[in-house]
């Protein structure tokens, strides 16, 4: 979304300047700050990114003062030369006087436009403009330490689980796949209504599993795209005797099983001390886990709206919110499960990528998004594990997905207020 700061104090030209954004952008969503002072439009300026800045050059310098002539042009060396300024893409300063040939001189990083109420230049040089900034406003999209693009990423680590997001989220149109220049990471986007509004989501695969390559794709999407949060779907190993085929298990904490140190005891046998370093979830989130965790109805419904010809256990899932490892291999042995369940007494999942992704998010660069990993079980690390019920967990995964973003209401809080957002 273009974000547009006007700086203006006129009124009907205020509204004659919106209204020939309103038309460029007609059918496309678009953001506009509006300021009616310099200070007000540095504070602007210091806190978020703009696209456009649109500027006159008769203001008053405080809100409570009068206009004054010229004034305008200290928001154009305050963009210049402060250093708490984010500069923004492109600076249109737009009078209704005359322009001093000085200022086309001496600030060139401004472009200078006659406004007339009666001639209609203004409007095709500043549409010009917005056309540039339309098709050059490309992902990845600059981070200003306040504003996120994206409402959700959901990460997954192989083609299983990508592939179920792609067919069991419940999404508004098809997937776009996005390629972003120099980078070959799987990306598509889409779109998901809840009651409160419409979400943007962006889907990813890491190159591989593991921990590594999790922490690596996590990292390039949240700088790319700058979620508000990260999701993590797909499947993991369950504790036998705590956990069943096809339960969520909510990563909270999250932990990495081979983090500790390695010694030999007096009698010369090698002995693992773990050290892990646990990572929560939001309690606003763990709240909404909670929630659909004693929803019993919900989850009859999503085991019943499992149709497809594969196998399916006979137990209604469960949404288990509690510890969950990430390792650096996959397990196939009772006794190595055995292991690290002993190193935590709340331990119900295992698999290889939630601690990095956990990671990733909470020592991004601000705005930082919040996380959740919610895989499903399908297998218990034991000898006999096996692909049977992949297709199953991969959906349950999703499926609670789906019910996550509908209650997740601090997801929209950006959008309940649109009075500052135009879209049509």
């Amino acid at each position: 979304m273009l974000k547009i700061l006007l700086v203006e104090d006129l009124i009907q030209k205020k509204a004659e300047i919106v209204e020939v954004i309103q038309e460029k952008f007609r059918g496309k969503a678009f953001h506009i700050d509006y300021a009616t002072d310099v200070v007000t439009a540095k504070n602007f300026i210091s806190s978020s990114f703009y696209d456009f800045v649109i500027l006159d050059l008769n203001l008053p310098r405080r809100v409570v003062n009068r206009a004054e002539n010229n004034v305008g042009i200290e928001v154009i060396q305050f963009i210049e030369t402060n250093p708490r300024a984010i500069s923004p893409k492109f600076i249109a300063c737009l009078t209704a006087y005359t322009i001093e040939p000085d200022f086309i001189k001496n600030y060139p990083l401004c472009h200078f436009v006659h406004y007339s109420s009666t001639n209609s230049e203004w409007k095709e040089l500043i549409t010009k403009i917005c056309s540039y900034l339309e098709r050059t406003h490309s992902i990845p999209l600059r981070k200003d330490k306040k504003s996120f693009h994206y409402d959700v990423l959901i990460v997954t680590a192989i083609t299983e689980e990508f592939d179920a997001v792609i067919s069991f989220l419940k999404t508004e149109d098809e997937w776009e796949y996005k390629r972003i220049m120099g980078d070959a990471q799987k990306y598509a986007v889409n779109t998901v209504n809840t009651e409160f509004g419409t979400l943007n989501i962006v889907l990813t695969q890491s190159s591989q599993m593991g921990m590594a390559a999790a922490a690596v794709s996590a990292t390039k999407a949240i700088e790319f795209f700058c979620p508000q949060i990260i999701l993590m779907a797909g499947i993991c190993a369950g504790v036998k005797g705590k956990t069943n085929f096809g339960d969520i298990v909510v990563a909270d904490p999250s932990f990495d099983s081979g983090s500790g140190k390695w010694k030999v005891n007096e009698d010369g046998d090698l002995i693992f001390h773990p050290a892990h370093y646990h990572l929560r979830i939001d309690v606003e989130i763990k709240r909404i886990c909670d929630e659909i965790s004693a929803d019993r109805n919900l989850l009859t419904n999503i085991y019943q709206g499992f149709n497809l010809p594969v196998t399916r256990p006979n137990v209604i899932p469960k949404v288990l919110v509690e510890a969950n490892a990430s390792g650096g291999s996959v397990l196939q042995s009772t006794v190595k499960m055995a292991e690290i369940v002993d190193t935590h007494k709340n331990l119900v999942g295992l698999e290889m990528e939630a601690y990095a992704v956990y990671l990733a998010a909470s020592n991004s660069r601000q705005p930082q998004p919040k996380f959740i990993s919610a895989k499903s079980v399908c297998d218990f690390g034991t000898e006999d594990k096996g692909d049977a019920v992949h297709q199953y967990a991969s959906y349950t995964s999703v499926a609670f997905i789906n019910e996550f973003l509908q209650r997740a209401e601090f997801l929209n809080e950006h959008l309940v207020n649109k009075s500052y957002e135009l879209e049509y």
